[in-house]
């Protein structure tokens, strides 16, 4: 049986974190980096800051407890105002006292008789959660881990479980388009427990559709299976999201059966040693492991896909004038109708603003939308014959531009349909495949997961379904899936000799294709 993971170096080890570690949230998303503060149990400060935004916020054993925000409408005493706990005299009166007495709003409160002692606790409990929670939203920005301060004075119970937290975040800022993009690399995968998977589960099945999807998950089912009809549920993709991040479960390209706990996994939490230094040297905690080492920041696969394809699209958007349109999409000026096809396909698929976002990369959004533009210029003059000739003739493809937000939103359609094809969700298909091909019927993959997902609904429709998978062959007769798909239904009707004939094409093709 193969793991579709790495083996882990070691299952403890001992890690000091360094005052200065410091990364951007184009490269590790806040969410994760907060699974990943979680896992190891830091101890100790993550600054984070946006433009003129910072906050501080303090951790003990990988919950947050404390927090510092220079946002005005963070302040303790708008948070208030805002619950309705006091009233607009009410807060004039503590800035005032505060002004006078130099002291901390808190203190302000209890001295003004405004809160018990007990009620300012879960004020301050609850603002350490909404300064969190609105950071979810960042997409640029940095962090910085530091050290514990011994200014910070850190009471056990004003822990927030810092799981049910991220997936309150997950599902207020994060769209389940995002959370499925993450998870799709799986789909196809055996999902299987490791050790700590019963405490993720006691922590995140807080609901009868969160605790069923977990109780499928024994390595016997995909993914997909697994998630059935809670793809259209945030709570579940939101925990499923932070069981993966968290490495509570591994996945298998095959099915293991009912495998249970498994204590040897590579992805069960490390044991982390803290290591203290001499007192001239400050003190550390422990907050990395395999997956944040020399800094919470380290270069993930997702980090290094992030910069290089930061550099593709800045590089593409530096010589836009200076490329012809054949150099922009990869072909030579011989290239065949098909070839331009493909080759455009692929080059707008890659540049699509989801992939952009997916990556974190909004702040190029501006020089991406222009190079997705130019890459749609380039299909609509060089597959025009007329068009193609001018620009050969001119070296310019003047004409009407293409629709590059139908061809977005067409894409998007499209990425949501093939998750639920992949996942076995025909009818939840339906909707978004024929959205992308109403918006753009002549992409040959399009037509393809329309016609299957007609001809595999619980009312399978094949004559329908025949239709669109032979307009998906004719735009694209090398397309080794729809090849396969059209032989299954052309066969299915009983034309043997024809359908076994699409299905040889297709193996000689891809021998992996359905």
């Amino acid at each position: 049986m193969t793991s579709h993971s790495s083996k882990s170096e070691s299952t403890k080890v001992s890690y000091r974190t360094q005052p200065g570690e410091e990364g951007l949230f184009a490269d590790v998303a806040l969410p994760r980096l907060l699974v990943d503060l979680y896992r190891v149990r830091f101890s100790g400060a993550l600054e984070i800051e946006r433009g003129n935004t910072k906050k501080r916020i303090v951790f003990e054993c990988g919950a947050p407890v404390l927090s510092d925000s220079n946002l005005a409408n963070e302040t303790l005493g708008m948070q208030l105002l805002d619950q309705g706990t006091i009233t607009k005299d009410d807060h004039e009166r503590v800035s005032s006292y505060m002004k006078k007495k130099k002291c901390k709003e808190g203190v302000a409160l209890l001295a003004l008789e405004l809160l018990k002692p007990k009620s300012l606790f879960l004020a301050l409990k609850e603002q350490v959660r909404r300064r969190v929670l609105e950071a979810f939203a960042w997409s640029d920005g940095g962090y910085r881990l530091t050290g514990p301060d011994e200014q910070d004075t850190v009471v056990a119970s004003m822990r927030s479980d810092p799981l049910a937290l991220i997936r309150e975040g997950l599902i207020s800022h994060w769209t389940p388009d995002r959370l499925l993009t993450d998870l799709t690399e799986a789909i196809e995968l055996f999902p299987v427990r490791t050790k700590y998977f019963d405490e993720a589960q006691r922590r995140l099945a807080e609901s009868d559709d969160i605790t069923e999807v977990f109780n499928r998950i024994d390595g016997s089912r995909t993914l997909g299976a697994a998630i059935g009809d809670g793809f259209h549920s945030l709570p579940v993709l939101a925990s499923l999201w932070i069981l993966q991040a968290g490495k509570w479960v591994r996945f298998e390209q095959t099915a293991a059966g009912d495998q249970g706990a498994s204590g040897d996994s590579a992805f069960d939490p490390i044991e982390i040693e803290v290591v203290a230094q001499a007192a001239a040297q400050g003190t550390t905690s422990a907050a990395t492991d395999s997956n944040i080492q020399k800094g919470a920041g380290s270069k993930s696969p997702s980090n290094v896909a992030a910069g290089q394809m930061r550099e593709q699209v800045l590089t593409l958007f530096d010589g836009l004038e200076a490329q012809s349109l054949y150099e922009l999409i990869g072909v030579g000026i011989d290239a065949t109708d098909r070839e331009i096809r493909k080759a455009y396909f692929a080059a707008a698929k890659r540049f699509h603003p989801d992939a952009l976002t997916h990556l974190g990369l909004t702040d190029i959004k501006n020089e991406a939308a222009t190079v997705f533009a130019r890459i749609a210029e380039a299909n609509d003059v060089l597959r025009d014959p007329a068009k193609r000739a001018d620009y050969d003739a001119r070296g310019d493809g003047s004409g009407p531009d293409i629709d590059t937000a139908a061809l977005a939103r067409a894409e998007t359609f499209f990425r949501k349909g093939e998750i639920l094809i992949r996942m076995g969700d025909f009818r939840g298909a339906l909707e978004y495949v024929q959205s992308a091909v109403k918006l753009w019927p002549d992409e040959c993959a399009y037509q393809s997961g329309l016609g299957w997902a007609l001809y595999k609904q619980p009312q399978s429709d094949p004559e329908r379904a025949l239709v669109h998978l032979e307009k998906a062959v004719e735009l694209d007769d090398s397309d080794a899936v729809a090849l396969f798909r059209l032989g299954m239904v052309v066969r299915a009707g009983g034309d043997n000799d024809r359908g076994s004939e699409f299905l040889a094409r297709a193996n000689a093709l891809n021998p992996k294709a359905q």
